[in-house]
């Protein structure tokens, strides 16, 4: 019987821990913002821009880019999964729902 092999590159990895990790870092990243004003009003600032953790060196917490690099402007191009940034602009959100 012939094996059915697809590349590994095809394969998501990081999916089923996306909600996981979410939402074991999104406590965290709450009480920070929440029991400092200084770093709620800060987080605030950032309006509803992008936030995006710029980091070469890890694709599942960052973008998986360097800051440096002009194709960071567009999330789009971005290698990684910036799941600290998908939960800072969550703990945004819900800072603007709470006034």
């Amino acid at each position: 019987m012939p094996l059915s092999v697809r590349p590994l590159h095809s394969l998501d990895i990081f999916t089923p821990w996306f909600d996981v990790a979410r939402s074991e870092i999104m406590p965290a990243i709450r009480a920070k913002f929440t029991q400092d004003d200084h770093l709620a009003t800060y987080l605030k600032n950032t309006d509803n821009r992008d936030l995006a953790e710029a980091t070469t060196t890890d694709t599942f917490r960052g973008t998986g880019m360097s800051l440096n690099n002009i194709s960071i402007l567009n999330n789009s191009m971005w290698r990684g999964k910036n799941v600290m940034g998908s939960v800072l602009m969550a703990v945004r959100a819900e800072l603007f729902t709470k006034k």
